[in-house]
């Protein structure tokens, strides 16, 4: 799992959240494309999880057409 403190689990969340945006996808449409539930992704959004799965990241990172190491 990757393992990130509080304060980086809001600039996660605000960095993921920018890079939806930018690409102009609801939560629900990068759900149904990634597989990742939409709950997971809100509460990454937020900042609360803190344990986050790899094979997330990676879906994210595929999805972003970004290497899965931006996020770490």
């Amino acid at each position: 799992m990757f393992n990130i403190n509080d304060e980086s689990l809001v600039l996660f969340g605000e960095k993921l959240k920018q890079l939806r945006l930018e690409k102009k996808v609801s939560t629900k449409n990068l759900s149904d494309k990634t597989g990742i539930d939409i709950a997971t992704l809100n509460r990454i959004e937020q900042g609360f999880i803190k344990k986050i799965n790899p094979l997330i990241l990676n879906e994210l990172a595929k999805y972003f057409n970004l290497n899965v190491l931006y996020f770490y």
